[in-house]
């Protein structure tokens, strides 16, 4: 009675499950891909953030949660 209220239920479990079998592949051959090129001798590693870089990102935050708590406080329409 279950496969007929679903129809295909069980076929999309199966589907479901293979999916995340496939994403979890994708990942662990990404990573491995990544991990080979950053074993280079050759591979630039980026540059640290500086303190400028942590004032803007604060910056940028301090203003979101202001604008977040306006618009909750209904001073923002």
């Amino acid at each position: 009675m279950a496969n007929e209220l679903t129809g295909s239920m069980p076929n999309a479990a199966v589907n479901a499950d293979s999916k995340s079998k496939d994403i979890g592949k994708l990942i662990y051959d990404e990573t491995e891909k990544r991990l080979a090129e950053m074993e280079k001798p050759d591979y630039e590693f980026p540059k640290q953030l500086r303190t400028i870089d942590w004032v803007i990102i604060t910056g940028i935050c301090v203003v979101s949660f202001v604008l977040i708590a306006m618009c909750m406080t209904g001073v923002i329409k």
